[in-house]
């Protein structure tokens, strides 16, 4: 995985819920943030931005980590 997609994305997800990156960890599961669906939907807005890349609700299950999210957007550059 990029580290660039992992920093960046730390990024996006601590500036969407106000909270500090260093409590980012990797194996966090994305359910674990509290996203609500205004979140989800600036997050996937981040995403297309970013990476040109759609990622749909069924993506946010209750077991994606934080570090599965980023391989995926990684892996579709």
């Amino acid at each position: 995985m990029s580290n660039n997609t992992f920093t960046q994305m730390t990024q996006n997800v601590a500036n969407t819920k106000d909270i500090e990156v260093e409590d980012i960890k990797p194996n966090t599961l994305i359910k674990d943030f509290d996203f609500d669906s205004l979140d989800f939907v600036e997050l996937q807005v981040t995403v297309k931005k970013n990476y040109n890349l759609s990622l749909n609700n069924t993506f946010f299950n209750d077991k994606t980590t934080f570090i599965e999210m980023c391989n995926y957007i990684n892996n579709k550059d």
